[in-house]
């Protein structure tokens, strides 16, 4: 059952208040700029309604560089098709996506650094912009509302972007989504960090078949390509007390719901065709994504 507005509030207060009384201050600092970056981040997103795509990468690339010319691409394609772009707002990958995506294309989520980076030009200030005070809280509006993630060769900040999505995924602390490593083309810069994954998973840190939580590309239309097909039948999934509730754009055939059965089990259909639910513990990933990729594959019926 959902808690009353007025619980809501004491559970934010309450410890508020035991700061307050202790004359924590800087505590009260921190938790202020925590709140003023999700909520003026949210009031941005507000403004558009997807589907969010959002795009990691280097703040050094220079953007004339092959991989800064792809993710401009990347992102002007994917807009073409109703994507809203998200990334970073400063150089480098994100001013690619931004420049590629056009102003009214693309929000940008920033950080504020005594070194770097201001914002790009092809962010709309007043619109389309949130300067965040903490690493922790960019990462949540990055990550919140985003149907798709695209990572570009970059850093330890692009690593911790990277990871912190798969964790998500990993858990089901945020929807089924699609993940691309993207490249230049004939780019190679992803194949270390597979062969690492593909080491942690041998070493049984991960689940077997965990490696579906992400996709190498190096051309853009197979990008695109990838990304639209996740929502093809597929629309939202919810994960949550030992079951997953998948939402659908249209029903799908009885065959499609006997294969899904094989490997599923019992699958429970409603709302004409549009709900289904089935156990699920939450852990394993690459059966959910595998469901989904059955889905998308049904055919649609001739009108």
């Amino acid at each position: 059952m959902a808690s009353s507005h007025d619980e809501v509030f004491e559970r934010i207060t309450t410890p508020l208040r035991q700061l307050a009384s202790l004359e924590r201050t800087r505590d009260l600092e921190r938790i202020g700029e925590v709140i003023g970056d999700l909520v003026l981040g949210e009031r941005v997103f507000e403004r558009h309604h997807g589907p969010f795509v959002t795009i990691f990468g280097s703040a050094r690339t220079d953007l004339e560089h092959p991989v800064a010319r792809a993710a401009e691409r990347l992102a002007a394609r994917l807009r073409e098709r109703g994507w809203m772009i998200v990334a970073g707002a400063g150089p480098g990958i994100m001013a690619a996506a931004a420049k590629g995506a056009g102003r009214e294309g693309n929000i940008g989520v920033n950080i504020e650094l005594p070194f770097e980076h201001g914002m790009n030009p092809w962010v709309d200030a007043e619109a389309n912009h949130v300067a965040t005070a903490h690493f922790f809280t960019r990462k949540v509006l990055l990550t919140r509302k985003a149907h798709a993630f695209v990572a570009f060769p970059g850093g330890v900040g692009t690593m911790d972007e990277l990871f912190e999505v798969l964790t998500l995924l990993n858990t089901s602390k945020t929807p089924p989504a699609p993940v691309l490593l993207m490249d230049e083309p004939g780019g190679d810069f992803w194949a270390p960090w597979c062969r690492m994954m593909d080491r942690v998973v041998a070493d049984g840190y991960l689940s077997a078949g965990d490696a579906a939580m992400y996709r190498l590309s190096d051309d853009v239309e197979d990008a695109v390509t990838h990304l639209d097909a996740f929502y093809r039948v597929f629309e939202s999934a919810v994960v949550k007390a030992g079951s997953a509730h998948l939402r659908l754009r249209r029903p799908v055939s009885a065959e499609t719901l006997a294969t899904l059965s094989e490997t599923l089990g019992d699958i429970d259909v409603s709302d004409g065709g549009l709900s289904l639910t089935f156990a699920h513990d939450g852990r394993r990933y690459a059966r959910l994504v595998g469901a989904i990729n059955v889905l998308n594959a049904d055919e649609e019926p001739l009108s």
